[in-house]
């Protein structure tokens, strides 16, 4: 792909010599007047001294996990480099400094199950899964791009928790596959928002560390604290009581300090690492290590308020956003359109971005790690409602100050002193428009009098002003939503053995294309390919849910009148499969799909029920709609199916009916899902939805 010059810029780079030149364009700030004005002004010296190393920038990255980047990889080539370019070229669009990773464990880790590169102790498959392909992508625009792993669920192998010598040997050989990638990972922890399960254990994290540096990782950091819950700080008390721990990390991190955003003001009480806390006299790199779930449209105005207050409040200087993207069914996830940007319609390559990232870039396309933030030119008061962050590169010659107004009602006044003869470069997003026009925008510089310029906060604005001449606001064309369209069919084939087929999204285990097996069918052998699920034994789950392997397919918005089919292989005693309908929905808490459903097992008993989930509570209900056996005449191979037709379902296998139409009107669209009711090798062959 050939890119424009700006797009080669190292995002790392030595900090550029200053420009004075200046662009004309409108300027956003308006005077204050008597019924306007704020009762006082910030002032903002941007020449101050510089801080302590504890106050030096670690970065604004996002994280790619819980299968949220699962349908980025099935995009076209062309708008998979421009969504790829949004999230991680410099001077671009979000520009992100880090990128956070699951390390796939073959089980449900928010929106879906990621594959494990080593599900079976000793057999390590460093190219399974897409989180290398994406690594290297973004590593492609942005050498410098730290790059962060960490485990959410991992295979039965390493033990009951996630603190083991066995899960050590994990973590090293996921590792080890990084640097065949030629990745170098910056940072390691333990497992995500375990510690409710499983107390941190010191002495993991001191094999851990012992352990890496003897396999030549000395180089990589581990961070603690992401087994904490959500605005807790466990890990800083006990990093604080334990020395030999202390010795082993490199930075402290704490999930959403800031999570009554965009529902709240502040940092809660108790839910921000504050100077007089543990977290802040060890002298460590503290991260809101996850922060954010917040949507790409709406959620930006919470965003920006997070990033600056969670410096302003608890002296954060690093924060990771959930997620990196939402490219996942939105139908089958609590989280829908929670990211950066949005990408759940591969097959028409259309993609949205809003101003969720350009409220990243206002940070990250003017300022760099390592640059330092100046606690005396930060803070809240006397902005009503609002909050700014000063950042000097380490020669101090550059600044950027980043100001928010997302809780003011009135304009405010800022004034920048110190400026020492540099231009101040303006850019503007009002967080409270919907036209893309109003976002991330160059302004026309304002006249510096003196040493100093007085600027007027519009609310609900996020504002840059900074020294740096270099940014942009790119508008790559997305191409128009189109539903996926029907019929579909797949019949695996078209694929190399282990791969993930188009458009599956796996919720729990992993379905890859395997060789198919004949069943003992005389005159019923399969050649070419099938889709098998791989796990045969119950993985270290995130959470402890009640769910069984499945996968989901299709478009959420497709009609419900259609028949959907697939062949399922039922060779083994107690084996069954589900085919599920008019797909709606996904328990957070693992119980199932909202849809209806289709089980046979391997005795010839089935049931048609409807299945309604709670979504995050974890309630479900299924109501029987029908049910019976029917003889499968010693064959093992057995077409099942649905078909709809307005309010009337009719089960079938085989091509038989198995009942009359039955009548319900609960759901009348949706896509399809396969399961199966255990952890074993399940083969399923042909699978199509065809319009009545």
């Amino acid at each position: 792909m050939t890119r424009p010059p700006h797009l080669l810029y190292r995002r790392w780079a030595a900090v550029l010599a200053l420009s004075t030149s200046a662009v004309a364009v409108a300027v956003a700030t308006v005077p204050a007047t008597a019924d306007t004005a704020p009762a006082a002004t910030a002032i903002v010296d941007v020449a101050g001294a510089s801080n302590t190393p504890q106050d030096v920038f670690q970065g604004l990255g996002a994280l790619s996990a819980g299968a949220t980047s699962r349908l980025l990889q099935d995009y076209p080539a062309k708008q998979r480099d421009q969504i790829l370019d949004y999230l991680f070229t410099p001077q671009y669009g979000a520009s992100l400094d880090v990128l956070k990773v699951e390390m796939g464990g073959d089980t449900d880790s928010t929106s879906g199950s990621e594959p494990s590169h080593e599900r079976v102790e000793g057999q390590v498959d460093c190219n399974r899964g897409y989180e290398w392909s994406l690594m290297e992508q973004a590593k492609k625009r942005n050498p410098d791009i730290k790059l962060w792993g960490l485990q959410w669920g991992a295979p039965s192998w390493v033990g009951t928790t996630g603190y083991t010598s066995k899960d050590v040997d994990y973590q090293l050989s996921w590792l080890r596959c990084a640097r065949r990638h030629h990745l170098n990972i910056d940072l390691v922890g333990g497992t995500n928002e375990r510690s409710a399960a499983e107390p941190v254990r010191a002495a993991y994290y001191e094999e851990l560390r012992r352990r890496m540096d003897a396999a030549g990782f000395g180089s990589t950091g581990i961070l603690i604290g992401d087994e904490d819950g959500n605005g807790s700080w466990t890990s800083a008390t006990d990093v604080t009581n334990d020395p030999r721990l202390r010795a082993s990390v490199s930075a402290l991190g704490g999930h959403y300090p800031c999570r009554g955003n965009p529902k709240g003001t502040t940092c809660a009480s108790g839910q921000n690492a504050d100077s007089s806390g543990p977290a802040r006299s060890l002298g460590l790199p503290l991260w809101a290590s996850e922060m954010g779930s917040d949507n790409y449209a709406t959620g930006a105005a919470g965003l920006a308020r997070a990033y600056n207050r969670q410096y302003v409040e608890g002296g954060l200087t690093g924060a990771i956003n959930w997620s990196l993207a939402a490219c996942w069914y939105s139908d089958v996830t609590a989280y829908a359109g929670d990211g950066l940007l949005d990408c759940e319609s591969p097959w028409s390559g259309h993609y949205a971005v809003d101003k969720q990232l350009w409220a990243t870039a206002h940070t990250t396309q003017f300022t760099r790690p390592g640059w330092e933030y100046d606690r005396a030119a930060s803070g809240e008061s006397p902005l009503q409602g609002g909050s700014y962050v000063t950042l000097k590169s380490p020669d101090g010659k550059q600044f950027t100050t980043i100001a928010e107004t997302t809780l003011s009602t009135a304009p405010q006044t800022m004034e920048l002193t110190g400026l020492q003869g540099r231009a101040v470069h303006v850019w503007d997003t009002d967080l409270t428009s919907t036209d893309p026009s109003a976002w991330f925008q160059q302004q026309a510089s304002p006249a510096v009098s003196g040493d100093s310029v007085t600027l007027t906060l519009q609310p609900g604005h996020l504002y840059t002003f900074t020294s740096e001449a270099d940014g942009h606001h790119d508008d790559a064309q997305s191409p128009v939503d189109t539903r996926m369209k029907l019929p579909y069919t797949e019949n695996f084939n078209g694929y190399a053995e282990g791969s993930t087929p188009a458009y599956l999204s796996d919720q729990e285990g992993t379905w890859e294309t395997a060789k198919c097996l004949d069943g003992g069918d005389p005159g019923a052998r399969r050649a070419g390919k099938c889709l098998e699920q791989t796990i045969t034994s119950k993985p270290v789950r995130w959470r402890p849910e009640t769910l069984y392997p499945l996968t989901v397919v299709g478009d959420p918005r497709w009609g419900g009148d259609y028949t959907v089919g697939v062949d399922a292989l039922l060779d083994r005693p107690g084996a069954d499969a589900e085919l599920t309908g008019r797909v709606t929905g996904f328990d957070l808490l693992g119980t199932g799909l909202a849809g209806y459903h289709l089980r046979l097992d391997q005795n010839g008993t089935w049931s048609l029920f409807r299945e309604t989930t709670g979504n995050k509570s974890g309630n479900h209900v299924d109501t029987p709609l029908a049910s019976g056996t029917v003889d499968l005449v010693g064959r093992k191979w057995h077409r099942i199916a649905i078909a709809f037709d307005g309010d009337r379902i009719t089960p079938m296998v085989d091509g038989r009916a198995l009942s009359t139409p039955v009548v319900d009107d609960t759901y009348d669209h949706g896509q399809v899902g396969l399961q199966i009711g255990g952890y074993y090798r399940a083969l399923f062959d042909d699978l199509t939805v065809t319009p009545n």
